[in-house]
């Protein structure tokens, strides 16, 4: 059997599909990933197949997912589990010769596109409600969807029963240290990902002129406008990130109130709590209610300098609680909140539709 997960957006080593989902079912089944890249790929125990990516978002959505498709309809695979929607009509084409489709939803794009800053604001409504639209027809036609939340699935399941989420917990030893000396960290918090306006770089950028302690970021940053402390250290590789969460007294991720944010929460969080990091977070009622929970961090106004600087200085200067939290976070990790439980589900998923073919 050989399936094949295909993506004209992400990257060739994407977390989710590459580090997760495609190695954790290539111990079962021949594995490929089709994708469009311009970054260098090698083959191991899963076998890309690639073509250019365009470096226009317009004609990636016009040329490169045809493209993948001509390529993956000669290939004859079995199963085609596929993760961004501009690929949803030859996913579609490929189900009506044969071929089982798993749709893998990240986000809910119809809100999405509500933030989305290259759509005209005079235009977001109307291109959001004719995706949903679009979106929901050609789900009902798949195999199965898969989701990376359960708020989600609640939107699919009314459309496909054979819906489940797999969440995109972290692996569970990947970010972790044995022994943590929390009396020798630096005085210093880390963002770890993308940083932008909806992500809350204007309110970090305030909250470094206020704060005596750094604000690490690992990431892209874009709309960084505004006058700032914040110690931008670029793009990390796994090692440097674990590194990095090692030396840091907790984990920051303030996104604002978008309707994309307030029902999810981000796959950063989940991996500063296996880092045995506290958080400090969004005031979202999901996410307050999440560290209360769970006891592991400080929810903060995301637009509010003050109470995220505030919450910086608590943790830096009271380290046994932070220890504490930390610590909270991590068992809530080993516990429940991991990608080998997440690996069964999907791997089920597989088995299921490959013994119907």
């Amino acid at each position: 059997m050989k399936i094949c997960h295909v993506t004209t957006a992400h990257s060739p080593h994407d977390i989710r599909i590459y580090r997760k989902e495609a190695t954790s079912i290539s111990k079962s089944y021949k594995t490929f990933i089709a994708l469009n890249t311009n970054e260098n790929v090698k083959n191991g125990d899963i076998e890309f197949l690639k073509l250019p990516k365009s470096n226009n978002r317009f004609l990636r959505f016009l040329k490169d997912g045809y493209l993948l498709y001509k390529k993956v309809s000669k290939e004859n695979f079995d199963l085609i589990h596929f993760h961004d929607p501009d690929f949803i009509l030859y996913a579609y084409l490929l189900s009506r010769q044969g071929t089982k489709i798993i749709y893998d939803v990240h986000e809910d794009v119809p809100r999405a596109i509500m933030s989305k800053y290259w759509i005209p604001r005079k235009l977001r409504k109307v291109v959001s409600y004719i995706f949903e639209k679009t979106e929901n027809f050609f789900s009902k036609k798949f195999d199965y969807i898969v989701t990376a939340t359960p708020f989600i699935k609640e939107r699919f399941i009314r459309l496909n029963s054979n819906t489940e989420v797999i969440n995109n917990y972290p692996l569970l030893n990947e970010l972790n240290t044995a022994n943590v000396d929390w009396l020798n960290k630096k005085k210093q918090v880390a963002y770890v990902g993308g940083l932008n306006n909806i992500r809350g770089v204007k309110y970090l950028a305030e909250t470094s002129l206020k704060n005596p302690y750094d604000i690490k970021v690992a990431g892209k940053v874009k709309d960084l406008t505004y006058e700032n402390n914040l110690k931008l250290v670029g793009q990390l590789n796994r090692e440097e990130v674990k590194q990095l969460l090692n030396e840091s007294y907790a984990g920051i991720v303030t996104f604002l109130p978008e309707p994309n944010h307030i029902n999810s929460k981000p796959n950063k969080m989940f991996e500063y709590m296996s880092a045995s990091l506290p958080l400090i977070c969004s005031n979202f009622n999901e996410w307050k209610d999440f560290v209360s929970v769970n006891k592991n961090g400080i929810s903060v106004d995301p637009m509010n300098a003050t109470e995220i600087s505030n919450a910086i200085a608590y943790l830096i200067e009271n380290p046994l609680v932070a220890e504490n939290m930390g610590k909270n976070g991590r068992r809530a990790i080993e516990e429940k909140y991991n990608w080998e439980v997440e690996s069964i589900k999907l791997t089920k998923i597989y088995n299921q539709l490959l013994k119907e073919n």
